[in-house]
């Protein structure tokens, strides 16, 4: 995980070399949580992305908890994290997906304020037919 030597693994590892391997869009907003965390001695939770040993980068969500002595004073932040990049996959194909509808319907209505539509179909792929509403029919001069 996070792009370190597995011989790291259960071993004390510097944040400084966790860190390293943050995408540097997502440190500032990272450190951030991170600083408010540990001032609010409270919960964490944060989405970023972490470079992998192959380069690539990969989504993570951090959730933890600043643990504090009997003074108030932080003392460690035990957490967790979990693989979220199919998740952010999928969202951002769902917003392109929304865009690329909400366009669609904007172009269609311009062209029916426009009076341009003269009618309109629907192609299906498998069957290779279209279903065709009475305006097209009649532009195409198709047996209604």
């Amino acid at each position: 995980a996070f792009g370190i030597d597995e011989s790291y693994i259960h071993r004390e590892v510097p944040l400084a070399q966790v860190l390293d391997n943050v995408h540097p869009e997502d440190r500032p907003g990272l450190d951030a949580a991170i600083i408010e965390a540990v001032a609010r001695r409270g919960g964490y939770a944060h989405q970023y992305r972490v470079k992998r040993a192959d380069g690539n980068y990969y989504w993570l969500q951090a959730t933890g908890r600043v643990e504090s002595d009997e003074h108030g004073e932080p003392v460690s932040f035990p957490g967790f994290v979990i693989d979220i990049t199919e998740r952010r996959a999928a969202e951002e194909r769902l917003r392109i997906s929304e865009a690329l509808t909400r366009q669609s319907v904007e172009r269609v209505q311009l062209a029916l304020a426009a009076g341009a539509i003269i009618g309109t179909w629907h192609w299906d792929l498998p069957t290779d037919c279209f279903t065709v509403d009475q305006a097209f029919a009649t532009a195409f001069g198709l047996d209604p």
